[in-house]
Order: C-alpha cells, then sequence, then structure tokens
C-alpha cells in the first residue's frame, strides 16, 4: 500500500511518535475534537482512547468551528509523548490548526 502524500509535504501522524523531541509539521484524517472546559483535544489518525493517536492539545477555553469529519488536519509544534505513549503537538491558538478539505 503505498505511503500517503500529506499537504505541503507534512510528516504523517502515525509517523509522530518516532519524532519526540522534535519539531514538526504533522498531518493526518481529522478523527474527533473533544472541547472540555480545561481545553481542545483534536485527534488524529485513530480516535480516543487509543495510544496510536496522534492528539493536537490547545489549553483554555476555545471554541473550535464544526470541522468536516473528511478533513486531514495538519499544525507544527514539538512532539512529545503523554506518558510515554501518546504522540502530541501543544498549539497556543486553534488558528493555528490548518484544515484541509
Amino acid at each position: 500500500m503505498p505511503k500517503p502524500t500529506w499537504p505541503d509535504g507534512g510528516l504523517g501522524w502515525d509517523e509522530a511518535r518516532s519524532y519526540a523531541g522534535s519539531w514538526q509539521r504533522v498531518c493526518g484524517p481529522l478523527k474527533s475534537v473533544r472541547a472540555l472546559d480545561y481545553g481542545l483535544f483534536v485527534n488524529i489518525g485513530l480516535d480516543y482512547p487509543s495510544n496510536d493517536r496522534l492528539t493536537f492539545v490547545i489549553w483554555g477555553d476555545w471554541w473550535l468551528e464544526s470541522i468536516p469529519a473528511s478533513s486531514t488536519i495538519c499544525a507544527s509544534g514539538n512532539i512529545y509523548l503523554y506518558e510515554g505513549v501518546v504522540a502530541q503537538i501543544e498549539l497556543g491558538h486553534p488558528n493555528e490548526l490548518e484544515i484541509w478539505n
């Protein structure tokens, strides 16, 4: 099966864990958006609670307009492993998400 090509040459969500500790632009298919009082969690590739997902985390009381389920999402930041397992990138604002339909 051929490897997907992501917009503007982004790193694939399923490769992010291997790049923990580095700044990367990562892309993948949207699986869910969870808005809690303390932040937004945008799950890419696989949905929560899978440990193999990538999550873009935006701390604070943000609101995000509905994103079409078929969207590809990209963002740039430092990749780290939450609890040593789940690849995450913290963003400062929802407008740092690139939404590709």
